[in-house]
C-alpha cells in the first residue's frame, strides 16, 4: 500500500463519502424523531396486524415498539443497504476500471509503486469509505436518541456489533465488485456486472423471506447473514456471519489483486 496515493484518492473521494454519510445520518435523525409517535400509535400497530408476518419480515419490520426494530425496518434493512450498495458499486468501478477505460491508468502506474501496491491502496480507499459512511450513520443514531428521546433506547454493545456486521457485509460485496473492476477494461461492464450480482443476491434473499418454498435460496446470498434487528437486540448469533464475510472477502480480494497484477492493461 502506498500512503501518498491513499491520501490523494481519499481526498478525491471525501465529497462522495461525506455526501452518503451525512445524507444517511440526516435520514436517521428523521426516523428517530418520528419513532415515539409510531411506537405509541395503537392504530398503526393495528394496521400492521393486517399484513402477513412473512411480508413484514421480508422488509425487516418485526415490530415497531422498540427503536432497534424501527431502525432495522426503516433504515438498516432498506436505506442502508441501498445507499451502501450504490456507493460500493460505483466507487469500486471508479478506482480501477474507470482509470483503464479512460486510458489514465498509465498515470497511476507511472508512480514508482508496484501493481500490487496500487491495487491494495485502491481497495483500502474503498474499504475506508464503507467504514466511514457506516461510522457517520452510527454517530447520528446516538445523536438522534439524545435529541428526540427521553433516554437511550439502544444497547451499546449489540448495536455496535450490528454496525460491524453491516460493514463486513459490504466488505464482502465490495470484494466481488472490486474483482469485476479489475477484470473489465470497460467501466460500464464493470458497474453492470457488479450491480447485476448485487441485485440478484438481494432478490434471492427477499424471495426466500417471502416464501418458505424458496427459503433455501437465502443460503446463496450474503444478505441473509445480516439481521440488523436481531443483532441490535442481542438475540442474533453473529460470529458465523463475521467468519463467512471475512473468509469470502479475503479470497475474492486476493483473486482480484492477483488478476490485476497479471493482466495486460490497455495503457
Amino acid at each position: 500500500m502506498n500512503l501518498t496515493l491513499y491520501k490523494q484518492m481519499m481526498k478525491a473521494s471525501t465529497k462522495s463519502i461525506l455526501g452518503y454519510g451525512i445524507g444517511s445520518g440526516l435520514y436517521i435523525l428523521m426516523v428517530i424523531s418520528i419513532f415515539p409517535s409510531f411506537a405509541d400509535s395503537a392504530e398503526f400497530h393495528q394496521l400492521l396486524d393486517l399484513y402477513p408476518e412473512s411480508l413484514l419480515a421480508a422488509f425487516g419490520i418485526e415490530g415497531l415498539s422498540e427503536l432497534s426494530d424501527f431502525l432495522a425496518g426503516q433504515y438498516y434493512g432498506m436505506i442502508y443497504l441501498l445507499l451502501l450498495s450504490i456507493f460500493t458499486i460505483t466507487t469500486s468501478t471508479k478506482l480501477i476500471a474507470r482509470f483503464v477505460s479512460q486510458g489514465s491508468m498509465a498515470f497511476l502506474l507511472a508512480i514508482p509503486i508496484s501493481r500490487k501496491q496500487l491495487a491494495l491502496t485502491q481497495s483500502a480507499v474503498l474499504l475506508s469509505g464503507i467504514f466511514l459512511i457506516t461510522f457517520i450513520s452510527y454517530l447520528f443514531t446516538w445523536l438522534g436518541q439524545l435529541l428526540f428521546l427521553e433516554k437511550l433506547a439502544l444497547q451499546t454493545g449489540p448495536f455496535l456489533m450490528m454496525n460491524i456486521v453491516g460493514i463486513l457485509l459490504f466488505v464482502s460485496i465490495s470484494s466481488y465488485c472490486f474483482l469485476f473492476s479489475t477484470i473489465f477494461s470497460d467501466d460500464k461492464k464493470a458497474i453492470g456486472y457488479s450491480a447485476s450480482v448485487t441485485v440478484l443476491l438481494y432478490s434471492l434473499d427477499l424471495l426466500g423471506r417471502l416464501s418458505d418454498k424458496f427459503e433455501f435460496m437465502r443460503s446463496l446470498t450474503f444478505f441473509s447473514l445480516f439481521n440488523p434487528s436481531g443483532i441490535a437486540k442481542g438475540e442474533e448469533e453473529w460470529l458465523v456471519s463475521i467468519l463467512i464475510y471475512l473468509i469470502s472477502s479475503v479470497i475474492l480480494y486476493t483473486i482480484a489483486i492477483y488478476h490485476f497484477i497479471r493482466r495486460d492493461l490497455p495503457l
